[in-house]
């Protein structure tokens, strides 16, 4: 009969919060599944964050000013380019390309990288189990 052992693990961070651990082990001193832990893991809101929630809220200041500017001035570039038939030449499309492309990469790679920025690796991979099919 293959039947499973709980072994609880408790220890305490700094701050003096604490986290328990939960690891499903079998007869065989073997994790039960490859994902045993993640299933188990007690999620305290200290491990989610890298930084304190004042220098998260630095982090998205910075961020979002960077994502303002970064769409308002790459669509003017854009804009100007586009309205004046006198800027379009071959070197200004080259410049609307960029332009186009600093926008995309605005749009799909800063905010995942604020995400990344703001929170642990292993948060994700607690999550991916919701919200990724596999």
């Amino acid at each position: 009969m293959n039947e499973s052992i709980s072994e609880r693990i408790s220890f305490s961070l700094d701050q003096g919060s604490s986290v328990e651990t939960v690891v499903i082990m079998d007869a065989n001193n073997t994790m039960s599944s490859s994902d045993a832990f993640l299933e188990t893991y007690e999620w305290s809101p200290d491990l989610m964050m890298r930084y304190s929630p004042g220098i998260s809220s630095i982090f998205c200041l910075a961020y979002s000013i960077v994502f303002v500017l970064g769409i308002i001035g790459n669509s003017c570039v854009v804009a100007v380019v586009v309205r004046s038939p006198r800027m379009r030449t071959v070197t200004n499309y080259f410049i609307v390309n960029l332009a186009l492309a600093d926008i995309l990469v605005l749009i799909f790679c800063l905010p995942a990288t604020l995400i990344s920025n703001l929170f642990i690796r292993e948060f994700f991979a607690f999550l991916s189990k919701y919200f990724i099919c596999s």
